[in-house]
């Protein structure tokens, strides 16, 4: 009987888990509209600069894209839910990393002051995409089978600031961030309290942690652009 009831609570854990993950992927299906533009296979992007008593990028720049390309590079994404059981009662065992994915994801899709915020990122890009003339400062062409498709990189470019957008527009990062995670806004304390008790802050977190994933791939190709002038900004091993 015990075992049956155990069973019982687990199935229901399960489907609530797929209902929130299921909410996830309803948004995401919605930022995937704003996806007009794709551009298939390998890509170059050609660098210039001729600009007499300029180097390739400012100090302000410099350091913009840097932390960019370094944030990004360790952005975390959320794979496995793992369960476990403690009394009769289950528990998200690696519900600390999902809250870490989250806290991760925050200079890039929610600090508008942040130099990494990801509109920040797309409007340098896009500015370094439409200059062309190489001796007022640095340029940046797309190139596919030689063809230039620097105009069409830029659309590329901004449909998937907009797919980010949407997701941040149809998600509740706000609560997250600025009543749960990291500050303690009053305008949530109410729901911050039912919902904690009630364990249903469990699924929330889960269902934002997924939620970031699509947002890392939305961000790639601006992480491509910046890695053009850091090609070898990694992580040193030990």
């Amino acid at each position: 009987m015990a075992a049956a009831i155990q069973q019982f609570g687990l199935e229901k854990v399960r489907a609530k888990i797929k209902e929130f993950r299921g909410k996830s992927e309803e948004v995401v299906d919605g930022a995937r509209n704003k996806l007009k533009i794709n551009i298939e296979g390998r890509y170059s992007i050609r660098l210039r600069n001729s600009a007499k008593g300029q180097g390739i990028l400012s100090e302000d720049e410099k350091a913009q894209i840097e932390h960019f390309i370094i944030k990004y590079q360790q952005l975390p994404e959320a794979s496995n839910i793992d369960l476990v059981e403690s009394n009769g009662k289950f528990h998200i065992e690696n519900l600390d990393f999902f809250k870490q994915i989250i806290n991760s994801y925050r200079p890039i899709i929610w600090n508008q002051r942040d130099d990494v915020y990801y509109t920040k990122i797309f409007n340098y890009c896009s500015r370094k995409l439409a200059l062309t003339d190489s001796t007022i400062g640095t340029t940046l062409t797309v190139l596919k089978n030689e063809e230039d498709i620097t105009e069409l990189y830029i659309e590329f470019l901004k449909n998937r600031r907009d797919a980010i957008k949407y997701i941040l527009e149809k998600s509740e990062f706000n609560y997250i961030y600025n009543g749960v995670l990291q500050h303690s806004d009053k305008i949530f304390s109410e729901r911050l309290k039912n919902e904690y008790y009630s364990g249903d802050l469990n699924y929330i977190l889960v269902q934002h942690a997924f939620l970031l994933g699509p947002v890392k791939q939305l961000l790639k190709p601006f992480y491509i652009c910046g890695g053009m002038l850091y090609p070898d900004l990694k992580l040193g091993h030990l």
